[in-house]
């Protein structure tokens, strides 16, 4: 599954979901910056775009919060992308993925297979 077609799956709402996850504050700089990496298929310029979306992305990316299967795959496969073209030196792919493996592996079936197959883990 390519990052794009997760993305490209994100409803305004779900956006918005990611967007205010660092406790609703300044949810609608991050929606503005996350409809840009999205764009970009999550593409993110580390320079300027560290703390407005990717803060809220890397939120996002740490634990399955509800029903929000798609958000979480959606900010695992961002942050994974930026890890794996080296845009991100914070992370590092292999302890990412194993300090998250547990949620993945709490998803449905269609979301695991998803972001097993956008990890390349399947």
């Amino acid at each position: 599954m390519l990052i794009n077609q997760i993305l490209s799956r994100l409803s305004d709402d779900k956006i918005k979901f990611i967007a205010s996850l660092d406790y609703g504050a300044d949810k609608d700089k991050h929606f503005q910056a996350l409809q840009n990496v999205i764009s970009r298929g999550g593409n993110v310029i580390m320079e300027s775009e560290y703390w407005f979306p990717y803060e809220v992305i890397e939120l996002g990316s740490y634990s399955l919060v509800g029903n929000h299967q798609r958000e979480f795959i959606a900010c695992i496969s961002i942050v994974a992308h930026n890890i794996k073209t080296g845009v991100d030196k914070n992370n590092v792919l292999d302890e990412f993925i194993s300090d998250r493996i547990d949620a993945i592996s709490s998803l449905d079936p269609i979301f695991r297979n998803e972001i097993l197959t956008n990890l390349e883990l399947e």
